[in-house]
C-alpha cells in the first residue's frame, strides 16, 4: 500500500477502529498484573444513558433563561442523590452508567414537569398580579 496517497492514510486510522473486539483501555491490576477490559459492549448503554441528560439540559436551560428557578431546589437534590448512589453502586462501568441513565431520566422528568406544569403561573396568564390568586 503506498502511503502518499490520501485513502490509504484514512485506511491505515480507520482499520484498528474496525475491529470486532476494539480494545478501548487497559486496566491494571495491583498483584494481578494487567487485565484488559474492552468497553466497546458498554458503548449503546452509554449513549442511551446521555440522551435523556442532554434533553433535561435543554429544558434546564429554558426554564433559566425565563428566570424560573423554581427547578433549582429539586436539580440540587437529584445532584446529591446521584452522588450518594454512586457512593454505592459503583462495583463495574456497567453498573456506573446503569446509574447515571437513571439519574438522566429522573433529570428529565423533574425538567419536564417544571417546564409544562410551572406552579404559579397560572394566575398570571390569567391577568391578574402575581401576587394575586
Amino acid at each position: 500500500m503506498d502511503m502518499n496517497t490520501p485513502l490509504s492514510t484514512v485506511a491505515i486510522i480507520i482499520q484498528p477502529l474496525c475491529r470486532k473486539n476494539f480494545i478501548l483501555c487497559e486496566v491494571s491490576v495491583m498483584g494481578a498484573g494487567s487485565a484488559v477490559v474492552s468497553i466497546v459492549p458498554l458503548m449503546a448503554l452509554f449513549s442511551w444513558a446521555m440522551v435523556p441528560l442532554a434533553m433535561g439540559n435543554v429544558l434546564l436551560n429554558n426554564l433559566l433563561a425565563h428566570s424560573r428557578f423554581k427547578v433549582v431546589p429539586a436539580v440540587a437534590a437529584l445532584a446529591v442523590g446521584y452522588w450518594i448512589a454512586l457512593q454505592y453502586f459503583h462495583d463495574s462501568f456497567k453498573m456506573v452508567l446503569e446509574v447515571l441513565g437513571v439519574f438522566s431520566t429522573l433529570f428529565l422528568v423533574v425538567c419536564a414537569v417544571f417546564t409544562w406544569f410551572p406552579q404559579g403561573r397560572a394566575a398570571e396568564k390569567a391577568g391578574a398580579a402575581p401576587g394575586q390568586a
